[in-house]
């Protein structure tokens, strides 16, 4: 059933009506035709109804909110649907061509279907503190942290941004705690293996909006921004593709650059259109949410980050994803004040 949903899935493309519908028509009468069981025939039709849904959730929003996770679990409510999506959502991803498959991506789908087993398997959902609590506890019996001073321990629990303890591993965790305690003013990472990465912990000012403009030939497609302890914060920035070698050492020029105050940003201002602005501040107790839908634009994201800097807004993450020339992304923001208090601000400025 599944190899016949994989090859019929895109089936109803190039005509009016929605795909997914015409493409569930196509299959049933296929189906049908080789005598499959209705059983099969029911959940194979419901694959293709959804069949996209998987990959838009992983990449457009917040896979670390209990909603968003239930929403999506609400559609496939059995271990085996789940199993068949996520099957399925690697080989359509994967048949693409491309890069639209690649390790950022296969993390993201990887974890949207761990969560929603969580969800499946616990008849009481986890709320994000019961999240970080278990966390919490697992690092406390690492060996690793073991070896930080009390003050230090104390420090690395009491970290205020839980998608710290959320999204990375508790190795993770050791070693960014690690950096940022021998560290003075920042230190930076960068990883070209998979996809470019650069890591940076800050105590000095940084100014991510120039980091940004000077590296806008290349495409982001992720960015996390946590605080940790002592006034300091963790930038990740993930790109769509790795570099040449002998780029690394420009890219490692901008960042330094973007630690000095005097160097400013020089910007194009795209085009924002109002409705192309979605904004919910109930999304959860801790994070508003900010999704934009609108034309890809050389520097988009950081004309964005430059305007959310200059108004002290905190993101928690972004998610930045393009397809067919449409910018799709997701801004998580901290509900500190400064965004759900200044919305139409906010809106005003991106516009």
């Amino acid at each position: 059933m599944l190899k016949v949903v994989t090859f019929l899935h895109d089936a109803g493309k190039g005509r009016k009506t929605n795909h997914h519908i015409i493409g569930v028509s196509l299959f049933k009468t296929f189906a049908d035709s080789l005598e499959i069981k209705p059983k099969l025939i029911e959940d194979g039709s419901r694959l293709i109804l959804y069949h996209t849904l998987m990959s838009n959730i992983a990449q457009r929003e917040d896979i670390y909110n209990q909603d968003t996770i239930i929403r999506f679990v609400s559609h496939f409510p059995d271990k085996k649907l789940l199993d068949m999506i996520y099957i399925l959502t690697y080989a359509d991803m994967n048949g693409v061509g491309g890069d639209i498959y690649n390790a950022f991506s296969a993390r993201l789908i990887n974890t949207l279907y761990r969560q929603s087993i969580n969800i499946l398997e616990s008849k009481t959902p986890l709320d994000i503190t019961t999240k970080r609590i278990k966390k919490e506890d697992r690092v406390k019996k690492n060996s690793e942290f073991l070896l930080f001073t009390k003050i230090e321990q104390k420090k690395i629990l009491q970290i205020p941004s839980d998608l710290i303890f959320l999204r990375y591993s508790i190795n993770e965790i050791i070693d960014i705690s690690k950096r940022a305690f021998d560290m003075q003013d920042y230190t930076f990472t960068i990883d070209n293996s998979s996809n470019l990465t650069i890591e940076v912990i800050r105590r000095t000012p940084f100014n991510i909006s120039y980091l940004l403009g000077s590296l806008s030939n290349l495409e982001v497609i992720n960015m996390d921004i946590c605080k940790l302890f002592d006034e300091l914060k963790y930038f990740k920035i993930d790109f769509t593709t790795t570099v040449e070698d002998e780029d690394i050492n420009d890219i490692t020029r901008v960042i330094h650059k973007s630690f000095k105050d005097n160097k400013k940003s020089f910007l194009i201002k795209p085009t924002i259109e109002e409705d192309n602005i979605t904004i919910d501040c109930d999304h959860s107790d801790t994070y508003a949410i900010m999704h934009l839908n609108c034309k890809d634009q050389k520097g988009l994201v950081a004309y964005i980050i430059n305007i959310f800097d200059d108004m002290e807004i905190d993101i928690a993450t972004a998610k930045i994803h393009t397809i067919k020339n449409s910018a799709r992304d997701m801004f998580l923001i901290e509900k500190n004040g400064n965004f759900c208090n200044n919305v139409e601000e906010v809106i005003e400025r991106l516009v």
